[in-house]
C-alpha cells in the first residue's frame, strides 16, 4: 500500500510529502513513517478517502482497479 499512498502524493500534490502531509492535517514525520511501514492501521486509510472522494478504495487497500474512482 505504501507505493499506492506514493501515487496519491504525486497525483495530489506533484509528489510534495509536506504539502500532502499538511492536506491529511499530518505531521510530516507521521507520513514518512507511513511511507516506511512503522505506522498502519485503517486511520490513515480512512483519512485518505475522506480527503480525496476520488481515490477508489479497493485499489488503495488491495491494488485493484484504477487510483481515481469513476463517478
Amino acid at each position: 500500500m505504501n507505493s499506492r499512498i506514493n501515487e496519491i502524493i504525486e497525483y495530489k500534490t506533484d509528489g510534495n510529502r509536506t504539502d500532502f502531509a499538511a492536506k491529511m492535517g499530518w505531521s510530516r514525520q507521521y507520513l514518512s513513517k507511513l511511507l516506511r511501514g512503522e505506522a498502519n492501521g485503517i486511520a490513515p486509510v480512512r483519512s485518505i478517502l475522506t480527503t480525496f472522494p476520488d481515490i477508489d478504495a479497493r485499489w488503495l487497500l488491495l491494488g485493484e482497479g484504477k487510483m481515481i474512482r469513476k463517478h
